[in-house]
């Protein structure tokens, strides 16, 4: 996934890009919490199969342990 991460992105665009990847029914991340390789999500599931699934804020921003909500992502395409 890469998205913009300047505060003014038609002046300086600049972006962050992560690895996911979906395996054994669980959404895993590359290089999380710096360890190098893949860490699963275990709070991950399916909203509607294939097309939205959620993840818990803590997981997924583990460097802002306020974050108590849940991501919702969706397929756009």
């Amino acid at each position: 996934m890469r998205y913009s991460i300047a505060p003014f992105p038609t002046l300086v665009p600049a972006y962050f890009e992560e690895e996911f990847r979906y395996r054994l029914g669980k959404l895993e991340i590359k290089n999380a919490v710096g360890s190098g390789d893949f860490f699963r999500f275990p709070s991950f599931t399916w909203k509607n199969d294939g097309q939205s699934f959620e993840v818990s804020g803590n997981e997924l921003y583990p460097f802002a342990s306020t974050i108590l909500g849940t991501f919702t992502y969706t397929k756009v395409r």
